[in-house]
């Protein structure tokens, strides 16, 4: 799913499957198109235009794991002011999981190459239900040596 935020309200982008050309923004992101890969594993969307763009991958490729943040980029450049053609194309990126981009400005491409996780996710560890484990085991560890001591005060 692609979006951006622009006053902070959050547009989602809706996107013709076939040609993989955004045909408009949303803020319902119920109307956001899922863009799926090629069988190559390569993505392509067209028309994007100056901007910050988050592309979130919500189902990975069999043996992956899906990402824990978006990928997050900006595309920036300029226009020759006589005849309107790109001058200049810029990208940037804030993901660790990104290992090469690229802004062509004779062809008007950006292009990022995105390193994915293989293997399994492990499951999260801790939280609620250790606490309620380790107050439990404390509360019949306290009981059993309250019980131990009455037992041994009544023996004597």
């Amino acid at each position: 799913i692609l979006h951006r935020t622009h006053n902070n309200i959050t547009y989602y982008a809706v996107i013709d499957e076939t040609t993989k050309t955004i045909i408009s923004w949303s803020e319902n992101s119920t109307d956001a198109t899922k863009v799926t890969s090629g069988v190559d594993g390569k993505l392509s969307i067209l028309g994007l235009g100056k901007g910050t763009f988050s592309l979130e991958e919500k189902t990975a490729p069999a043996g992956y794991n899906v990402p824990s943040e978006p990928f997050v980029f900006t595309i920036g450049g300029s226009c020759d002011d006589t005849t309107g053609s790109l001058k200049t194309l810029t990208m940037s990126i804030t993901n660790k999981n990104v290992a090469s981009y690229t802004a062509d400005s004779n062809t008007g491409i950006v292009y990022m190459a995105i390193n994915n996780t293989a293997g399994k996710e492990l499951p999260e560890t801790g939280g609620m239900g250790t606490t309620l484990f380790t107050i439990g085991g404390l509360i019949l560890m306290a009981g059993a040596a309250a019980l131990l001591m009455a037992r041994k005060k009544t023996e004597n």
